[in-house]
C-alpha cells in the first residue's frame, strides 16, 4: 500500500514540475516543514516571480520570514540561482544544532569562571 502511494506522490510532483505550455507557475521543491515553491513563467523586472505556498494557512499579517528556512528565502530572493536540496537543508540544521550545543557549553563554562572570580 505504502509504495502505491510513493508511486502516486511522485506522479503528483512529476506533474506539478511538467513545463507546459499553459502552465502558470512550475513547481520547484518542497522544504521539510512541507511549505510548496514555485517559479512563474512571467517575468518581472527581467526575472522569473517566485512563490511560496506555505502549506499552514493563516491570514497574510501572521505570515513570518523566519518560518521559512534559509536556503529556500535566498531563492526566492534571486541570490541564489539553483534551489536548495533536502540534504543541504538537512546538513545545516544539523550545523546549527552543533553550534547551538557549542554556545551552551560555552556558557556554561562562562558562568562557572565568573563564579570563581567573584569568590
Amino acid at each position: 500500500m505504502s509504495s502505491a502511494n510513493s508511486y502516486v506522490s511522485r506522479l503528483v510532483i512529476m506533474w506539478k514540475q511538467a513545463r507546459l505550455p499553459w502552465r502558470q507557475q512550475i513547481f520547484v521543491g518542497s522544504d521539510l516543514y512541507g511549505n510548496e515553491y514555485y517559479e512563474s513563467n512571467r517575468l518581472i523586472n527581467g526575472r522569473k516571480k517566485r512563490t511560496v505556498e506555505m502549506k499552514e494557512k493563516k491570514p497574510l499579517g501572521e505570515y513570518n520570514s523566519d518560518s521559512l528556512p534559509v536556503q529556500w528565502q535566498s531563492w526566492l530572493r534571486h541570490t541564489r540561482h539553483e534551489p536548495p536540496t533536502a540534504e543541504e537543508i538537512i546538513m545545516a540544521n544539523k550545523r546549527r544544532e552543533l553550534i547551538i550545543q557549542r554556545a551552551k557549553a560555552l556558557d556554561k563554562d562562562w558562568e562557572r569562571v565568573g563564579n570563581r572570580r567573584m569568590a
